[in-house]
């Protein structure tokens, strides 16, 4: 029985496959090389030709050779020998003639023509050499009987005891596909370890929330048609940014990388992925890693591999230079990438990452820094035909087989003796005399040669280090010994609620600080974000903030503290008197060119002052420009005095101590119940609470907790005059509303009396869908705004609403007061936007679109089209022509009955990257008529000015909008409408479809 057995079919098969991939490979190698100065898309097509075509050549080898094709014939056949014993034992002179196999192969065995004195008969013996006059015949197993075992005479020679040397190639040949079966399944273990962490991905997935990402997404991809395809999330275990999935693909942001880059950087990373996105290079990256499993020993694929891979890397790369004009912020993008990801050339099937061509990083730099260099992004017909042409050539590999077998037949042998009587020697038999017919044979000789293994990667386990490492230092970069750091946890990161702190720690001599991270908290998906203070300094929180596991990943970063003598506050009552024993919190506290956040629980206590008998209050860790919110809380129970960030927007602090000096208003007293409709009865430990907001100063608010009594009465005697705000103290979930007063004022020293009727609310509901489609819009996002806060709005209400998410048939619905609601949209729909900020006046709320809702069980607002967007793209320049970078741009429709003051911008602010350019989009319906453009100017750290301008079109192919910089634009001026319509072909972008 021959070692390791494949049919001769499967062997062949193997063989030519082999062959076939080395000719493809061999024949696309060189004429890349030779084509290496055509396109990048052409050059690209080629090899993917090529690649489709090795992963294709067994199932068209199988079917060819099925149909008899091939170049070369070889005769198949086994390489047993026949038992001689047993042929002679099965064999009489009467049936000698229908048993004997006349179309033998056995290079082992031949039949030589001897004469015996006594008899005419002819004899076989055993042996490895014939005489050169002998007829020989070569006894094929392959057509042996089943019964005919394998036995050695005792005059078989030496050499009949080795297998031929045909016989040996032909078993390394199964050991070497034994090897290749090995390996490949190897990889193919790995492969499915792949998508399982790709499962492990898709669950991390989270909608993104960072508002940088949404507006650069926004600038590069504005909510055109197709903008399924180029959906973004977030998650905490991806390496790199990435694009996922196979057709509908969707671009992956890992959790903290943006904190890391600048807004051209990030836009210039989401426009490399919306690249791979458009082009559907996943589907591609998926056919490499297959074939580079199938094929793991061919060199030259592995090379083909690789120039897939460099070639669509750069023209991803072309995409992005032009599309924003410069490939300086590209350059610098992939390498922050690079350092910030915690590995590269990740093999995770069905994706296509940033660092894909991670191995020639430096060339790739150092070619976006070219500024002479041509750019072809798109595969043109003439190229495309080309490659069609040579695909075809290509083709003829698979399907016409190096090698064909050629089966011997029976009937091609003529048998001219038969022998009638057996000879019973041992070393001898009797078989008829043949006249020998002797097939060519083709002895195929396979060169195997040593290859390595692919050291291909393994499937991505993405380390969680348990340890953050950073530096405190000040603003001369010399570390802070003593400094005190904390790790922060946020349940819900846009509430801006304080945190709590998980871990916490003190810096070295040098600055160095190290935090361990609990295990436990590893496991939970909430924000994380790190604080420092020290004596003398502000307090300071990091600009990056992320989920905790990618915290984990972070390098080393450091965090700097300006230092302070901290900030006084002096408190006064209504009459002008020092108020003493009020305590002063510094809620939240800005960082530098940037907003403010609340400080932890315990930091916040330790820098809140108290006022002394001269009303002076001293907050250490706080510099007076961060103070960002500002909460008192004078003695007794008078609830507690807040000042928002609109109060330090609009009041600066004074060079000199105090900073602030801070009057309280005049009090009156509020006496009030809540009435609740017959047969329902108050939820327990309601949360009511009573805010009253005074027209001076402005960002102020009284907030007091007021207890109710079994009755539903209350009773505060202290409450700041101004107009009477109630938050909302039902709980959702259950049908009671409560039915506010629309204007309700404290006076001074007077008592007011306030009815509140409660009772079971209106059951609203309505639908979203597309305008053209009447499709159903699934998981829209709208806000319904009620009650106070749109009835008689007064600045400082709070929003009383409600947060809505369409279902699969678009219908949303919630319990609300009868009473004026506000519809307001805030998401877009595949390339869709609502056009309610342009309804007629008494359509049109304060906040969105106007409703009046009845007194009864339930109302239906109807259905509620949204309106394809239009992408528009195009420059923003100055009198002398250069570029405004880093400039926000707003287009204003012309609307009939609208005033420009009335009237809202249809398309959303956008900035401008390098060579001043913009993309947008807005409604097909409302196309902007006027322009205006702002720049946000920093006075100081915590200080800056937005600066408005008018825009003006001096170009619309291409369009270009130029701004007078010396002139400010101010409010109420009139700003000259654009006469010239918006054309199709100003919205189109240069992306390859």
């Amino acid at each position: 029985m021959p070692f390791l057995p494949f049919s001769t079919q499967v062997e062949l098969l193997i063989f030519n496959v082999v062959l076939a991939s080395i000719i493809l490979s061999v024949v696309a190698v060189l004429v890349g090389l030779w084509a290496r100065r055509w396109t990048l898309p052409t050059r690209h097509g080629l090899f993917c030709i090529a690649l489709v075509l090795i992963l294709v050549s067994p199932l068209a080898i199988w079917v060819s050779s099925g149909q008899g094709f091939g170049v070369v014939p070889i005769a198949i056949g086994s390489l047993e020998r026949v038992d001689l014993p047993a042929l002679e034992s099965s064999l009489t002179t009467d049936n000698f003639v229908d048993h004997v196999p006349w179309s033998v192969i056995s290079p082992n065995l031949t039949t030589t023509k001897t004469h015996d004195t006594g008899d005419d008969q002819s004899r076989i013996e055993s042996s490895s050499t014939a005489e050169p006059k002998q007829e020989t015949a070569e006894i094929a197993a392959d057509t042996m009987p089943k019964d005919l075992a394998v036995a050695e005479s005792p005059g078989t020679s030496k050499s009949n005891q080795r297998f031929s040397s045909f016989e040996v190639i032909r078993n390394i040949g199964r050991v070497l596909a034994l090897v290749w079966a090995a390996v490949a399944f190897w990889l193919l273990v790995k492969f499915v370890r792949g998508l399982f962490v790709i499962w492990q991905l898709r669950r991390s997935l989270q909608p993104i929330t960072d508002v940088r990402i949404m507006n650069a997404m926004h600038q590069v991809y504005p909510n055109k048609e197709g903008t399924k395809t180029a959906t973004v999330f977030e998650s905490p275990i991806a390496p790199a940014p990435l694009t996922l999935g196979l057709w509908r693909s969707v671009i992956v942001m890992p959790e903290g990388l943006a904190e890391s880059l600048n807004d051209e950087e990030l836009a210039c990373v989401l426009a490399h992925e919306v690249a791979h996105v458009t082009r559907h290079d996943t589907s591609i990256a998926i056919l490499q890693q297959l074939a580079g499993i199938g094929f793991w020993w061919n060199p030259l694929l592995r090379h083909i591999n690789q120039q897939i891979s460099r070639l669509r890397e750069r023209i991803c790369d072309d995409h992005v230079v032009k599309q924003l004009g410069d490939g300086l912020p590209l350059a610098e993008a992939i390498v922050k990438v690079a350092e910030w990801s915690v590995t590269q050339n990740l093999p995770i099937p069905l994706t296509t990452t940033l660092l894909d061509d991670a191995g020639d990083i430096e060339q790739r730099i150092t070619r976006l820094m070219k500024s002479d260099r041509t750019f072809s992004i798109k595969l043109s017909v003439k190229s495309a035909v080309l490659i069609g042409l040579i695909g075809i050539i290509l083709a003829a590999i698979p399907l016409v087989p190096v090698v064909r077998a050629e089966v011997i037949s029976p009937t091609t042998d003529s048998p001219t003796a038969v022998v009638n009587d057996r000879v019973p020697a041992a070393d001898t038999v009797a078989v008829p005399q043949v006249k020998t017919k002797i097939e060519p044979k083709i002895k195929v000789d396979i060169d195997q040669k040593n290859r390595k293994l692919d050291n291909a990667k393994s499937a991505v386990i993405v380390k969680q280090k348990n340890t953050i490492i950073g530096r405190i230092v000040d603003q001369n970069k010399q570390g802070i010994d003593g400094a005190k750091v904390a790790l922060v946890a946020y349940s819900d990161f846009q509430k801006r609620d304080q945190g709590r702190v998980i871990a916490s720690g003190v810096a070295d001599s040098l600055g160095n600080y190290s935090l361990k991270i609990p295990a436990e908290e590893m496991k939970k998906r909430e924000f994380g974000a790190v604080w420092a203070k020290a004596d003398g300094y502000v307090a300071a929180r990091s600009n990056w903030s992320t989920v905790i596991t990618s915290l984990s990943k972070r390098k080393r970063s450091e965090l700097s503290l300006a230092a302070t003598t901290g900030t006084w506050i002096s408190v006064l009552d209504s009459k002008g008197t020092p108020l003493t024993g009020v305590r002063v919190i510094p809620r939240s506290i800005g960082v530098p060119r940037g907003v403010g956040y609340p400080m932890p629980k315990e930091w916040e206590v330790q820098s809140t002052g108290i006022t002394r008998a001269d009303g002076m209050a001293h907050l250490p860790y706080v510099t007076p420009g961060a103070l960002k919110e500002m909460i008192l809380v004078p003695p007794g129970d008078m609830g507690k005095m807040r000042y928002n960030q609109n109060f330090f927007l609009n009041v600066r602090p004074s060079e000199k101590m105090p900073h602030f000096s801070l009057r309280l208003p005049e009090t009156g007293s509020v006496k009030g119940q809540l009435l609740v409709a017959e047969g329902f009865a108050l939820p327990k430990e309601l949360p009511f609470k009573l805010e009253s907001v005074p027209g001076r100063p402005t960002g102020f608010q009284h907030i007091v907790n007021v207890p109710v009594a079994t009755d539903g009465k209350f009773f505060v005697e202290k409450m700041a005059v101004g107009f009477i705000f109630v938050p909302a103290f039902l709980p959702e979930d259950q049908p009671l509303r409560a039915n506010v007063a629309p204007r309700i004022e404290v006076k001074a020293n007077q008592e007011i009396p306030l009815k509140i009727r409660v009772a079971p609310g209106v059951k609203v509901h309505g639908r979203i869908q597309k305008y053209d489609t009447k499709e159903n819009v699934k998981d829209y996002k709208l806000t319904l705004i009620y009650g106070q806060t749109i009835s008689k709005r007064w600045p400082g209400f709070s929003w009383l609403k409600f947060d809505l998410v369409t279902d699969f048939e678009g219908r949303f619905q919630c319990i609300v007061p009868p009473g004026l609601i506000n519809l307001r949209f805030n998401s877009y729909a595949d390339g869709y936007s609502a056009v309610t900020s342009w309804l007629p006046k008494e359509k049109r709320g304060v906040l969105g679109m106007r409703s009046e809702i009845p007194d009864q069980e339930s109302f239906d607002l109807g259905t509620i089209d949204l309106v394809k967007n239009v992408p528009i793209a195009g420059r923003v320049v100055d009198l002398k022509n250069q570029p405004l970078v880093n400039w926000t741009v707003y287009g204003y429709p012309k609307v009939p009955n609208f005033t420009q003051s009335e009237t809202m911008n249809s398309m959303a602010g956008v900035f401008t990257i390098n060579d001043g350019a913009f993309k947008g989009s807005y409604p097909q319906t409302y196309p902007p008529a006027y322009w205006k453009v702002s720049h946000r100017v920093w006075k100081t750290k915590y200080e800056f000015d937005d600066l408005k301008y008018a825009a003006k079109v001096i170009s619309h192919e291409p369009f270009i909008l130029q701004v007078d910089t010396s002139k400010e634009w101010q409010y109420g001026e009139q700003i000259p409408y654009d006469t010239t319509p918006l054309k199709s072909s100003n919205s189109s972008t240069n992306s390859d479809q």
